[in-house]
C-alpha cells in the first residue's frame, strides 16, 4: 500500500519556490541549535524532504542530527505571510544531485526578489541566503508532522527581524 504524503501539493510547491529556512535541532543539554538552510527539494511522492546546508556553518548541528536522527525545519513564506513547520525522522546525509546547485541558486534569486518586493534592501536579503558555498550538504528526512500558520505582522510585510 502506498503511503499518503503528509505534505499536500500546494505546500510542497510553496516551500520549494523560495522561503527563509531555519533548521532546528535539540542538543544533548537541551540547547536548541538553529541554522539557516540554502534551499530544499521534495520528492515527487512528497514523502521525503531534502534541505541544503553549509557543512562548515553547521558542524555542531550535523553531530546532533547524526545522533538524534530527528529534525525540525521552518519555512517562512514571505509573500504569503505564512510559516510552514515540518518535523521529521530518518535523517540521512545524501549526495547532491547534478541539478541541486542550480536549484539553490534559483531559490536564492526568488527569495531575494520577494524580500526586496516587501521593502528590504537587496544586500540584506542576499545576506540571508548567501550565494557562494563550496561545502553544501544535502540532508534528507521523512516528514512526521507539519503545520501552517500565519505570521503576526501585516500581510505582505516582512518582519524587521527573523530569529
Amino acid at each position: 500500500m502506498r503511503e499518503i504524503p503528509l505534505l499536500d501539493n500546494d505546500i510542497a510547491q510553496a516551500i520549494q519556490r523560495g522561503a527563509f529556512i531555519r533548521v532546528i535541532v535539540s542538543s544533548d543539554d537541551d540547547d536548541v541549535l538553529v541554522r539557516h538552510a540554502l534551499g530544499c527539494r521534495i520528492a515527487d511522492d512528497r514523502n521525503k524532504v531534502v534541505i541544503f546546508i553549509s557543512a562548515g556553518y553547521s558542524a555542531s548541528q550535523f553531530i546532533q542530527l547524526r545522533k538524534e536522527s530527528a529534525i525540525e525545519v521552518e519555512f517562512s513564506l514571505l509573500a504569503a505571510n505564512q510559516c510552514v513547520g515540518i518535523k521529521g525522522r530518518d535523517v540521512r546525509f545524501v549526495a547532491l544531485r547534478s541539478d541541486d546547485l542550480d536549484l539553490i541558486e534559483k531559490y536564492r534569486r526568488i527569495f531575494t526578489a520577494e524580500a526586496v518586493a516587501l521593502g528590504k534592501r537587496e544586500s540584506m536579503a542576499r545576506s540571508m541566503v548567501p550565494e557562494k558555498f563550496t561545502d553544501i550538504v544535502a540532508v534528507s528526512f521523512t516528514p512526521t508532522s507539519a503545520f501552517v500558520q500565519r505570521h503576526r505582522h501585516a500581510p505582505g510585510a516582512m518582519p524587521d527581524k527573523i530569529a
